[in-house]
């Protein structure tokens, strides 16, 4: 949130889970605010003591609304955000990561997912469960306990398959020749589990007990992208979350996501976000 607009408003950052989902509480005055386009979707969630007023919403579709308590909104990724509301605005923002929707929808269904949340993205909406999750997560991410990180985890996963099913999108057939369900759930949890370590084709095929040929052409059939692709963007999504803790040096960032040095870190990042990391970080806690 690097518009002039935001630089005063009051805000509080936390992260919760394992990746540090980055969720922010604030309390913005009428006025127009933007965000620029980013891989994460943007999930909005209007707080119980916010009175109601109009707001105009436009990231690519375009609709008014009543910015009622407890509705959601859903920005898409990669889509320049702009609304304008006629009032104080009460929020919670919670950034979700486009890549790690993808492993939570995929590892669940063994199907492929479009990017997209359909519907859900042009208008508000109400879901009870998504509400009391998000609220749950800002609990959980001031309390620094293993055992929430944990909770936190379950609970943004359960975010997803929630927007999911109320949006009503359709899934793609995984193709033919890809992962087994089961095998493919292993797999990516294997991954998640040592994102900081060197993982090898072999290591990642003896888990599933494949060859790495057939394992390496099964894994791309599933998920569209090589193992080391997939990996790599799961290693920038966890490094952009633990970014948004300022008290973490971009040295410490790189090496608990497992990149080889700051040099290879800021490569990588730039690479896929179009900003060096401490120049994204400036942007998002400005």
């Amino acid at each position: 949130m690097n518009d002039d607009a935001y630089r005063h408003v009051p805000k509080e950052l936390r992260t919760a889970g394992t990746d540090g989902v980055g969720i922010i509480r604030l309390r913005q005055p009428e006025g127009f605010y933007t965000r620029p386009a980013a891989d994460e979707f943007t999930l909005q969630l209007v707080a119980d003591d916010n009175r109601p007023h109009r707001a105009r919403v436009d990231h690519g579709t375009k609709f008014d609304c009543r910015t009622r308590p407890g509705a959601l909104c859903l920005a898409p990724s990669r889509a320049d955000l702009g609304y304008s509301v006629d009032g104080d605005l009460a929020i919670m923002v919670v950034f979700l990561g486009r890549d790690r929707i993808r492993s939570v929808i995929e590892a669940r269904s063994a199907r492929r997912w479009q990017d997209d949340f359909g519907g859900l993205h042009a208008k508000l909406f109400r879901h009870d469960a998504v509400r009391h999750l998000l609220r749950d997560l800002w609990v959980e991410a001031s309390r620094g306990s293993p055992h929430g990180a944990l909770y936190a985890d379950s609970a943004v996963e359960t975010i997803v398959l929630g927007l999911l099913s109320a949006s009503g999108v359709q899934l793609a057939p995984a193709p033919e020749g890809g992962l087994a369900p089961w095998a493919l759930r292993r797999v990516l949890e294997y991954l998640e589990d040592r994102i900081d370590q060197d993982t090898s084709l072999s290591e990642l095929a003896s888990v599933v007990g494949f060859s790495s040929n057939h394992f390496c052409t099964a894994f791309r059939r599933s998920t569209g992208v090589p193992p080391h692709r997939w990996l790599t963007r799961r290693r920038v999504e966890r490094a952009k979350a633990m970014l948004l803790d300022p008290l973490l040096s971009v040295t410490e960032v790189a090496l608990a996501c497992g990149f080889s040095s700051s040099a290879h870190f800021a490569t990588t990042f730039r690479k896929h976000v179009g900003a060096s990391p401490s120049a994204w970080r400036r942007e998002r806690l400005s």
